[in-house]
């Protein structure tokens, strides 16, 4: 499966927008050994913003940029998703953080084109979590801590 994923992305490599590109094609991206690799990483924030584009600041533009403490704990990367179109952020049913689960685990993520041209960026969290944006760029970022 990640084969044919993969395959996908070398294929489409030139229409990706050059910085969800160079994430997509980072060497330690799949790579659950390396401390950069996304795997297994926790969300540590969420920032939504939402900034008027214009002088009467009528039409918005969201950006989202969410913060991940990596597996081994020793460094954090940010993903900065540019002009959001969509996104949903969804825990599975309500319930009670009494268990202090937060929104698991990164297990498995994937970046692909819509019919648009724009980055849709879907990641499987454990515990029936999952997180998708679509945007039209996303700029990743890793700091050694």
């Amino acid at each position: 499966m990640l084969e044919n994923y993969l395959a996908y992305l070398d294929k489409n490599k030139n229409k990706f927008p050059p910085n969800a590109r160079e994430f997509a094609f980072l060497p330690c991206h799949y790579q659950i050994k390396d401390r950069r690799c996304p795997h297994d990483s926790w969300v540590d924030s969420i920032i939504i913003s939402e900034i008027g584009a214009e002088r009467r600041k009528s039409k918005r533009i969201v950006s989202i940029t969410a913060k991940f403490i990596g597996a081994y704990q020793d460094g954090f990367f940010e993903l900065v998703y540019k002009n959001v179109e969509q996104y949903e952020i969804a825990l599975g049913q309500l319930i009670k953080n009494t268990n202090n689960l937060g929104h698991g685990d990164w297990i498995v993520d994937e970046l692909i084109l819509t019919s648009s041209e724009q980055v849709s960026h879907e990641i499987e969290l454990s515990n029936s979590r999952r997180w998708k944006v679509i945007c039209d760029d996303i700029l990743y970022n890793w700091h050694s801590m």
